[in-house]
């Protein structure tokens, strides 16, 4: 009869939890922005900040680590092992140091930052023109750019600059020395 049917629990286990994955997470906003807010409510198209200078000692990541899960236990009582998490996946390169739970620039540069390795690089090379799709570039080292630096915007660098096209009404600035090889037009 199913209204005589007791359901009761008889034994209770419990399923092993892994851990999670170390990963390392930059302080700063990785995609390049639109532009920056001003404070007169208007937005400024030149500052997109695709590069992210770095100075020597500056925190550029913070590091969480594995985590061991939580084990679990059978219908018997018996221990089921939880799977720890892995290690952090990403390579750190000669500009970079782990520390306990940050990520350190060893030396002034540009943060690189892929899915595979994350570095600061003394010399950072942009492969188009300095224009509205790239915004002003600012680098804690030195930068070659293998185009234009266009009408309005802007190289900066403490060390030295490369511009192997044409600076067009410009500004160019470095800590080193500047070359432009096509060429300076402007006021």
């Amino acid at each position: 009869d199913p209204a005589c049917t007791l359901t009761q629990v008889v034994a209770l286990g419990a399923a092993a939890v892994p851990g999670s994955d170390g990963t390392i997470e930059c302080v700063f906003c990785e995609a390049p922005q639109v532009g920056r807010l001003q404070a007169n409510g208007s937005i400024d198209f030149h500052e997109r900040e695709l590069l992210h200078p770095a100075a020597a000692g500056q925190t550029i990541a913070r590091i969480a680590r594995p985590t061991p899960g939580t084990p679990g236990r059978t219908v018997r009582g018996e221990p089921i092992a939880s799977k720890p998490g892995k290690p952090f996946a990403q390579r750190l390169g000669p500009g970079v140091q782990a520390e306990a739970t940050r990520v350190v620039a060893t030396r002034g540069g540009v943060v690189l930052h892929t899915a595979r390795q994350l570095d600061v690089v003394p010399l950072y090379t942009h492969q188009a023109n300095v224009d509205l799709a790239a915004g002003n570039l600012r680098s804690n080292g030195s930068l070659l750019i293998r185009g234009d630096v266009c009408e309005g915007f802007s190289a900066e660098a403490d060390g030295d600059v490369q511009v192997t096209g044409a600076v067009l009404d410009a500004r160019v600035t470095a800590g080193g020395s500047v070359r432009v090889d096509q060429g300076i037009l402007g006021a």
